[in-house]
C-alpha cells in the first residue's frame, strides 16, 4: 500500500510537469497574406509539441507554446522564421518557471550604415513583386550586396531605391540579383524557373 501511494504521487508529479509549457511571442516581417501565414506555422510544427498557435497578420506577431522540457531558445525560434523565408524582428520566452527572455533583430530593416565616400550614387529601378514578402527578400538580396548602402522597395510603385558605391556596385549587377531570385527588373527578365520558385503569393503578373 505505501509503495501505491509513491508510486501514484510519483506519476502524478511527473504529469505535472508534462503540462508545464513556456509561451513565445516572435514578431515576423514579410507576411503578406493568410497562404504565409499557413506557410510559417508549418515551419514551425518540426516544434514537438508546439500548441495555441496564433499569428496576427496585422502586427505580424506569431504566439504559441512549447513544452518545458524542449529547451527550445529565442535562437532556435528566430532559426525557423528564417527557414521559413522570413525576418524574426523580435521575440520573447517566458518559461514556467517565471524567467523572462527577449531577442531582437539589433540589424536595420532597410538601411546600412553610410560610408563616407566620394563614390556613393542613388538610382531606382523597375522591380516587379506582389507583396511583403517580396520586399522583404528584394531588400535582404540587395542590401547584402558590397558597396549598397540603403535598399527600399515599394510595392505601389514597384520601384526599389538604392544608395551604392559605384566603385563597387552597379546597377547592372543588383539587376542580376534580383532576377535570379525571380524578380524581372527594368534591365533583366527572370528566367521561368527561378520565377516559379516564387512563393505562390509571391507571383506577380509578366
Amino acid at each position: 500500500m505505501k509503495y501505491s501511494i509513491i508510486l501514484f504521487f510519483l506519476v502524478f508529479a511527473l504529469s505535472l510537469m508534462a503540462q508545464e509549457k513556456d509561451n513565445f511571442s516572435v514578431q515576423v516581417d514579410g507576411l503578406g497574406c493568410p497562404f504565409c501565414a499557413y506557410g510559417l506555422e508549418k515551419t514551425f510544427d518540426e516544434f514537438k509539441g508546439i500548441d495555441d498557435v496564433k499569428i496576427d497578420m496585422e502586427t505580424g506577431i506569431m504566439t504559441f507554446t512549447l513544452p518545458s522540457d524542449q529547451s527550445v531558445d529565442l535562437e532556435a525560434v528566430s532559426d525557423k522564421v528564417v527557414k521559413a523565408g522570413y525576418t524574426a524582428v523580435e521575440s520573447t520566452l517566458q518559461k514556467s518557471s517565471g524567467e523572462e527572455l527577449a531577442w531582437s533583430n539589433a540589424e536595420p530593416k532597410n538601411i546600412k550604415t553610410k560610408q563616407e565616400s566620394n563614390s556613393l550614387t542613388s538610382s531606382t529601378l523597375l522591380v516587379k513583386g506582389s507583396c511583403d514578402m517580396c520586399k522583404s527578400r528584394i531588400e535582404k538580396a540587395v542590401l547584402g550586396m558590397d558597396g549598397v548602402n540603403e535598399a527600399s522597395w515599394e510595392k505601389e510603385s514597384q520601384t526599389l531605391s538604392l544608395t551604392y558605391d559605384i566603385t563597387t556596385q552597379s546597377l547592372d549587377s543588383i539587376s542580376e540579383t534580383l532576377a535570379k531570385l525571380g524578380h524581372d527588373t527594368a534591365l533583366h527578365q527572370a528566367d521561368n524557373e527561378a520565377y516559379d520558385k516564387l512563393h505562390t503569393c509571391c507571383k506577380y503578373k509578366r
